[in-house]
């Protein structure tokens, strides 16, 4: 289906000095990095400025975020169907610029908790705080990590087939680069403004530098511009044209074996990474540990992280991607086994190298394998399901561990479950008879 706005308009891509495609992998880095406000990484380095605001306490605010991610987990599938109706760049300007409104009206939450609270009676204050904070979160949440994520995700996908592994590797190293340095930047960004400024700053800079820029360069498909896919058709050697891809509407992708072991593999990434960096400080500190020491994990588990994620990348476009299943599932396992050994030598080395494995393959398997398995033309509603799964999951990661840390004073309850899980998708993704090279 054409896109609502022509990807004509307003220049010709084939007008481009070089394969317009090469330019959407820069606008993809863009549309993503300009998400991180909206993920957890951007809103960590919020919360207690607004716990202190609101006058709410640390189990409020994570409540608040634990409900506003799992309702904006239900909007994302509807997003994802929008993409494939009107096209990536209404859709993806729609979210950049709500993106930056509830960014602006974030920074005066505690305001309008207030003239809520004035109009209902003061009693209605810490009610009004959990209510205009959670639906805070919703919309950064729908908006940042959904919408915005997802939009520029798949409109990658759609513009390589052959190359697609090798190109969405060496964004994701760039998008690693810049969401590691995120929450530095919001830092300086309060510093200098106060946290009230920083989210009105980058609310301006995301809901009009960023909208004007995805109405400008986002474009839906290379066959709405006269282009092919990877700038060429693609050639067997013989000279035989490329097989046609079969497209799967998001009913039959569904059905299949090989949609939901991948699907629940990745959204075991998103429960058990979520968990993990969320308590990170509580984990190391119930082992007598220092919070630098908990800290001082990113940077290792980040850097091979994205060394996977350019070889991983690249090797996708010629290797089964059962593969990486297998060694991101296996990697979580490590980490989580790296947390139950913690107190013993190698503990953290394994959290590092389980981290660093599983975000590795994680950034290669959550975008090449929809369009690969099912094709590109309902590659936004089966992507969306995708996404909303992986919201979902990552709200309930962080509930679940500090449930098993309220009830038995350890995590071991949740690594316990969370384990069984992945052993169970470890056995699954084995059976190559159902599992596609």
């Amino acid at each position: 289906m054409a896109s609502l706005i022509p990807d004509t308009k307003p220049f010709h891509p084939k007008r481009w000095p070089f394969y317009y495609g090469y330019w959407i992998a820069v606008c993809m880095i863009v549309g993503t990095m300009f998400s991180a406000p909206g993920q957890t990484i951007g809103v960590s380095v919020f919360t207690d400025f607004l716990i202190d605001n609101l006058g709410v306490n640390r189990l409020s605010i994570s409540t608040a975020y634990m409900i506003g991610t799992i309702i904006s987990s239900f909007l994302v599938g509807y997003a994802g169907i929008l993409l494939d109706r009107v096209g990536i760049r209404p859709v993806a300007a729609f979210a950049s610029l709500g993106l930056g409104v509830v960014l602006v009206y974030m920074s005066h939450v505690d305001h309008v908790a207030g003239w809520f609270a004035d109009l209902m009676g003061p009693g209605w204050y810490p009610a009004m705080s959990m209510i205009t904070v959670t639906g805070g979160f919703v919309l950064m949440r729908f908006f940042g990590q959904g919408v915005l994520t997802l939009a520029s995700r798949t409109m990658l996908m759609e513009w390589f087939i052959e190359r697609r592994g090798r190109i969405n590797g060496v964004a994701g190293v760039f998008i690693s680069l810049m969401f590691s340095g995120a929450p530095l930047v919001f830092e300086e960004l309060i510093q200098a403004h106060t946290w009230r400024g920083a989210w009105q700053v980058l609310g301006v800079v995301i809901g009009i530098g960023v909208t004007v820029f995805i109405l400008l360069f986002f474009r839906d498909k290379p066959e709405h511009c006269g282009l092919e896919p990877d700038g060429f058709n693609v050639k067997k050697p013989g000279g035989e044209s490329k097989k046609a891809e079969r497209n799967y509407t998001l009913g039959e992708a569904r059905k299949t074996y090989v949609f939901w072991i991948y699907n629940l593999g990745l959204s075991m990434f998103s429960l058990v990474m979520t968990a993990i960096m969320f308590h990170i400080v509580s984990i190391f500190q119930v082992e007598g540990l220092l919070r630098q020491e908990a800290i001082s994990i990113f940077l290792p588990a980040s850097v091979l992280a994205m060394v996977l994620h350019l070889v991983v990348g690249t090797l996708s476009d010629f290797t089964s991607l059962k593969y990486y299943l297998f060694l991101i599932l296996g990697g979580l396992i490590l980490s989580l086994v790296g947390v139950i050994m913690l107190d013993g030598p190698w503990g953290k080395y394994m959290i590092i190298a389980g981290n660093g494995i599983a975000s590795g393959m994680f950034g290669t398997l959550s975008t090449v394998t929809w369009p690969r398995f099912f094709g590109r033309e309902h590659l936004g509603a089966i992507g969306g399901l995708n996404m909303q799964f992986l919201v979902f999951f990552s709200a309930l990661g962080p509930f679940l561990f500090g449930l098993s840390q309220d009830y038995f004073g350890t995590y071991t309850g949740a690594i316990g479950v969370c384990l069984g899980v992945l052993i169970l998708l470890m056995l699954a993704s084995t059976r190559p008879d159902r599992l596609p090279e």
